[in-house]
């Protein structure tokens, strides 16, 4: 070094020196005392607005502990009063205590009512989504370890919130509390504006999540360092401090920030900086003339000379010569450099061309590439690498994994295996690296990690390569997952299936095919197995001179066209449908099923469908088929002769042309097509052959696929059948009344007039107007007067006129046994049911059967009339001797077997729409299914032969059904008695 750069420098030093203690005196003695002045103020400011929220929750806690400890509050929770609660939770109320929300909740934290508005604009906040987001402790209160009450702030759907919350006890505190009251406090703008103008400190506050992330990781490091707050930028006039706030539960919820003013300083720290002015000025004149001494001799040639390096930043630049025209060491110096430049410029001419292809190449790389030093900081990235941290590129350099926010476990297994490759100086390779991009989803890389030195400092670091094969990974996925689909699907199809190649021959033309795949179904149906059919010749395979179906199948392989045909294959005896397409060029793949019982079938329905005509042709009742239109599809030889049809011409003709004598009838039939349920009509007249019959039609629908597709007619002529039962119901009748008559003789007529005479002689010989009795009562000294008042005492005179009033009685139940036992006109007349009910039941009483068999006496009978209940247009005796059979059959019901209740017979009178309803019902031991379905039949009985006909219920049906025109229906289960249900309407249509 030369004496005048020595000197130089020394000058220089010396006025920096004078300088830097200068500045340093009024820097650190000065302005830095003001700073942490400044920083002391807004700590306290801090403290001061925590207080504040500290302060405001004291104040909602002690509100609320006289609404949670009131006698209101404790009967509103017990009773659920709900004008209570629109007083409670209205508008009004929270507004009175300065509160958004306020809740009750039962001891199990189930919601119980609330509200929640927003003070300011006095509309309803939704309350649902709000009260989600408290905090469990709020509801569930006492319970799991939580406080049972509490308070504190909390991040809820409104945002930050003020809460507390006390158990709801009455005013004394007696018994266990009746849930929780919660109250909030939505802690906006407009709160922190208020306590902002109390306080006189400009302050914000939010939730963590919401708040910057560099002031949030700095004031919780302030916490854990337990320092008060931590600080933001600063400027000329303000300090931004930042604190962390508790929640309810301790931990963290809000970012509090505090904008300090440093007016108050301001002038202060202008003086001091006028000073660093001044010692700066002097420190800068003693260097201008020290500089002045050296700018002809040394300091102007450097410059020159620093110009030229500073200028050589290319191949271009040290090319240029540096000429300084002297013969000193700044000459020399001069003449080296230039000689150095041309070199250079040779090498970094060389170096330009190779770096500007290194760079193009990693630059434009899709793959992440990246060299890290021994600290695990980046000193090299490509923008592919940028991009997935999903971080600026200039961001990247010196910094680490974990300062970029890059996924933790992608971090740490990237630093042990970097570690491992710095340790050992061998190159790793990972197959598999899995990275969360932040908005990129899941990747999945292949990387090397190699050594590479630093030729500077010699410090070895870690060259990273990575290959994104995530798309290459999701292919080969889907790839094995569509192969796993398509070989379920083609395992599991019911139908076989094979793929096939294509085998030529010396000719080039196609001589075989082989088998490549089959699926289970193929082993199925052929029973061939899949280990034996693949790699298979056809004709070997299937035991054939030439493979099955080659033109066919060569053909489709061939032009791609899919052929379908059905075949009767011979050497396995089967028929198949087969389907062929040409998966690949030269193969073709086949799917076939196994039609054989399918033909079969087809085989069987139809001599089915020949048996069943053959049978309706066998039938004796005309039966007839028709469509959904009425139209006749077909008929029976029954129906044709019946109707005079030869049956050949009938088919698709209306049923109203091909059957005129029908026609009458057709809304039976039409009614039955319609509502897709059975119609019947009875006795209706049919004129066959010139004489009129009387025949039953019922039509039954025909459904398929849930909707009617036509209907069965059938005929059956039921002239004699009524004839029949005309006679029956008359010697039914007889019967009854021969059971009568001989109870009438053996229970009634015998005694009766013995009775009745007994009963008036006494009452002749208690006369006191007659001389005889005078006489006898004198001689046998008893006086008439007193044997009078003595049988008046003791009420045989009451029991004498009892014995007479029960000889009338029986008078008139032989008088109605009389009555019904003689033949009457069926004629209809308007008849109180009540009083035909209980004309029956008094013959059923009287029914010397009964009594001698079934002891009627015994059965307690049980009338349920509606005594609204009209007239009804009946035959009188005909509905008798229905309720006669009626009764009859509960009464023997009830002698069949004990019963745990007493026996009972009830009976009801109900209205019913337009119809009178009868029931009579017994506790007996009820029916099985099978005689419930057949109880009207004829002919049908339980009965030990002998007992019954089996014509009483079927008489008695076709009284109600046919001559009045109602119905009548059974309801019984084994063990739950019967009852008997009769519907007769008030207008019964005229009888045909």
């Amino acid at each position: 070094m030369s004496i005048r750069r020595k000197l130089f420098l020394g000058v220089a030093a010396a006025s920096l020196v004078t300088v830097v203690c200068g500045f340093a005196a009024v820097r650190f003695l000065g302005l830095e005392s003001f700073r942490r002045v400044d920083q002391e103020r807004a700590v306290n400011d801090i403290a001061r607005v925590a207080a504040a929220l500290d302060n405001e929750l004291a104040h909602m806690d002690t509100a609320l502990r006289f609404k949670s400890a009131s006698d209101i509050t404790y009967r509103f929770a017990k009773d659920r009063d709900r004008q209570l609660a629109a007083n409670y939770f209205s508008l009004e109320a929270l507004r009175g205590g300065n509160l958004n929300l306020m809740a009750l909740y039962d001891p199990l934290g189930a919601f119980v009512a609330g509200a929640a508005f927003d003070l300011a604009t006095r509309e309803s906040l939704p309350l649902t989504p709000l009260l989600e987001s408290l905090p469990p402790a709020v509801r569930l209160s006492g319970t799991g370890g939580s406080p049972i009450q509490g308070r504190g702030l909390a991040d809820t759907e409104a945002g930050l919130m003020l809460l507390c919350w006390q158990p709801v006890f009455n005013s004394l505190g007696w018994g266990p509390p009746r849930g929780t009251l919660a109250a909030g406090r939505i802690l906006d703008e407009r709160m922190a504006e208020t306590l902002s103008r109390q306080l006189h400190v400009r302050f914000t506050i939010q939730a963590l999540d919401r708040a910057d992330p560099s002031a949030v990781a700095g004031a919780l490091t302030a916490r854990r360092e337990d320092r008060p707050a931590s600080f933001g930028p600063e400027n000329e006039e303000s300090l931004t401090a930042y604190a962390v706030y508790p929640g309810y539960d301790g931990a963290p919820v809000a970012l509090l920030s505090v904008h300090h003013p440093k007016a108050d300083i301001a002038q202060l720290r202008q003086a001091m900086l006028a000073a660093l002015g001044l010692v700066g000025l002097a420190g800068l004149c003693t260097f201008g003339v020290s500089l002045w001494l050296l700018v002809r001799t040394v300091t102007r040639p450097l410059e020159r000379i620093t110009r030229h390096v500073r200028g050589l930043k290319d191949a271009q630049g040290l090319s240029r010569p540096l000429a300084l025209g002297r013969s000193d060491e700044l000459g020399a110096l001069a003449d080296a450099l230039d000689a150095a430049g041309r070199d250079l410029a040779r090498l970094y001419g060389q170096l330009d061309r190779q770096n500007a292809a290194l760079s193009l190449l990693v630059e434009n790389i899709p793959h992440p590439i990246s060299v890290k030093d021994g600290q695990g900081r980046y000193v090299l990235a490509n923008p592919a690498l940028a991009e997935l941290l999903g971080q600026p590129l200039t961001r990247l350099t010196g910094a680490t994994d974990r300062e970029l926010n890059a996924p933790a476990g992608w971090a740490r297994r990237a630093r042990q295996l970097e570690a491992e490759v710095l340790l050992g100086g061998e190159p790793r390779f990972a197959s598999e690296e899995i990275f969360d991009a932040p908005a990129g989803g899941t990747r999945l890389f292949e990387t090397s990690r190699l050594p590479l030195a630093d030729p500077e400092s010699g410090a070895t670091r870690v060259l990273t390569v990575s290959l994104d094969v995530t798309e290459r990974a999701r292919a080969e996925e889907r790839l094995r997952l569509s192969e796993n689909r398509y070989r379920s699907l083609f395992d599991s199809m019911n139908e076989g299936a094979v793929v096939h190649e294509i085998v030529h021959g010396a000719d080039g033309e196609p001589s075989d095919y082989r088998v490549l795949d089959v699926n289970a179904a193929f082993e199925r149906i052929l029973g061939i197995s899949r280990a034996r059919a693949v790699g298979a010749l056809a004709s070997q395979l299937y035991g054939t001179p030439e493979a099955p179906f080659l033109a066919v199948y060569s053909r489709v392989a061939e032009t791609g066209e899919p052929a379908l045909f059905e075949v009767f294959f011979e050497p396995m005896d089967k028929h198949f449908t087969i389907s062929s397409f040409r998966p690949a060029p030269g193969q073709f793949a086949s799917i076939f099923t196994d039609t054989t019982e399918r033909l079969k079938t087809q085989k069987a329905l139809q001599n089915a469908h020949l048996t069943i005509q053959h049978v309706l042709d066998s039938m004796p009742s005309p039966v007839i088929g028709v469509d959904a239109l009425a139209r006749v599809t077909h008929a029976n030889r029954a129906a044709s002769a019946l109707l005079e049809h030869a049956q050949g011409g009938l088919h698709g003709r209306p049923l109203a042309q091909a059957f005129p004598a029908l026609a009458p009838h057709m809304a039976a039939v039409a009614d039955s097509l319609e509502r897709g349920g059975p119609a019947e009509l009875h006795r209706i007249p049919l004129t066959v052959g010139g004489v009129q019959r009387l025949c039953d039609l019922q039509a039954f629908p025909m459904t398929a696929a849930g909707r009617v597709t036509g209907a069965v007619v059938r005929i059956d002529d039921v002239t004699e059948r009524v004839r029949m039962q005309e006679v029956v119901l008359q010697t039914e009748k007889m019967m009854s009344v021969g059971g009568l008559a001989a109870g009438m003789a053996h229970e009634i007529n015998n005694p009766l007039g013995g009775i009745l005479q007994s009963v008036q002689i006494i009452k002749r010989r208690l006369q006191e107007d007659l001389p005889a009795n005078i006489r006898e009562a004198k001689r046998l000294g008893c006086p008439l007067e007193n044997v009078l008042a003595y049988l008046e005492a003791r009420e045989v005179t009451r029991f004498l006129d009892g014995i007479h009033e029960a000889g009338r009685r029986a008078a008139a139940i032989v008088a109605n046994m009389l009555e019904f036992s003689r033949r009457s006109e069926s004629k209809m007349t308007p008849s109180k049911l009540d009083a035909v009910v209980d004309k029956a039941l008094e013959l059923a009483s009287s029914d010397y059967d009964l009594r001698k068999k079934y002891d009627f006496r015994l059965i307690g009978i049980v009338r349920d009339y509606d005594p609204a209940l009209p007239s009804v247009r009946c035959t009188k005796t005909e509905i008798e001797q229905v309720l006669l059979n009626l009764i009859k059959n509960a009464a023997q019901a009830l002698s069949m077997g004990p019963s745990p209740d007493a026996p009972r017979i009830t009976l009801r009178l109900i209205r019913e729409e337009s119809f009178a309803r009868i029931e009579v019902e017994d506790n007996g031991p009820g029916m099985e299914e099978a005689v419930r379905k057949r109880v009207f039949e004829p002919f049908f009985t339980t009965k030990p032969t002998g007992v019954g006909t089996g014509l009483g219920l079927s008489v008695s049906y076709f009284i109600v059904t046919q001559n009045h025109g109602g119905s009548m229906t059974v309801e019984s289960s084994p063990g739950r008695g019967a009852r008997f249900i009769v519907r007769l309407p008030f207008s019964p249509p005229p009888q045909a």
